[in-house]
């Protein structure tokens, strides 16, 4: 008993910090167009998926399986929205993620891939440049005076070039299997005291261009701040 004569109560369990997620579209960002998702508290929250940049923070719910879903007007006598299922991911245990959706036309329409990619300070430093594939070919990139092939949907990490350097050396070669095809030649630029993704990926086709060879190359500056360390 305490001297006001009531039983102190335990401490609370520590709860562990909210996985969290931010969301990229390669290639038709149109499926992408209002969805929705549950958060920890089961509520259901717009998601903005763009092609520019990686959305904001958002917070993954209990257990990390993430429900993509889009909201249809109810059905007499139904008052709720009807939930018309997307895709559906599973993050792990890293601090943060990125999920990239992607859409594949076929004869019923159109299939939605998703690619967990792990967004931690661990995995992707400061100081640093990752290059991701999402072109459905093979591709050689150069940044700095290194050289790197990448298959679909791999990655690579880049340190920066020297601090009193403001722009990095980048190009990018594509492999149709007759050998390679140099397709961009320009210098990247990058902000010391920040991490960067550059993505690579297919330039969508249209009734005039319906196979086009070249390629996207998007650079994005994270402006994402590191946790300070604790003391």
């Amino acid at each position: 008993m305490t001297t006001n004569g009531l039983a102190q109560s335990a401490p609370a369990a520590d709860v562990a910090p909210p996985v969290m997620f931010r969301t990229l579209a390669v290639g038709n960002t149109i499926p992408f167009a209002e969805l929705f998702y549950e958060n920890r508290q089961h509520k259901s929250v717009p998601i903005l998926v763009g092609d520019t940049a990686p959305s904001e923070l958002y917070e993954s719910p209990p257990g990390g399986i993430i429900s993509f879903y889009r909201e249809q007007a109810p059905i007499p006598p139904e008052t709720r929205p009807r939930r018309i299922p997307v895709t559906n991911v599973r993050l792990g245990k890293d601090s943060m993620y990125w999920i990239v959706l992607s859409t594949t036309k076929n004869e019923g329409g159109s299939t939605v891939t998703p690619f967990v990619i792990s967004d931690s300070w661990e995995t992707h430093p400061f100081e640093t440049i990752r290059v991701l594939n999402f072109s459905r070919r093979r591709v050689a990139i150069q940044v700095g005076d290194r050289l790197k092939e990448l298959a679909t949907n791999e990655f690579e990490l880049f340190p920066y070039p020297a601090a009193d350097s403001e722009l990095v050396r980048f190009k990018t070669a594509t492999n149709d299997g007759k050998g390679w095809i140099l397709r961009k030649n320009t210098p990247q630029p990058i902000i010391h005291n920040t991490r960067a993704s550059i993505v690579i990926s297919d330039i969508e086709p249209t009734e005039h261009d319906p196979n086009p060879e070249g390629i996207n190359v998007r650079n994005m500056i994270d402006p994402l701040q590191p946790p300070k360390p604790v003391q």
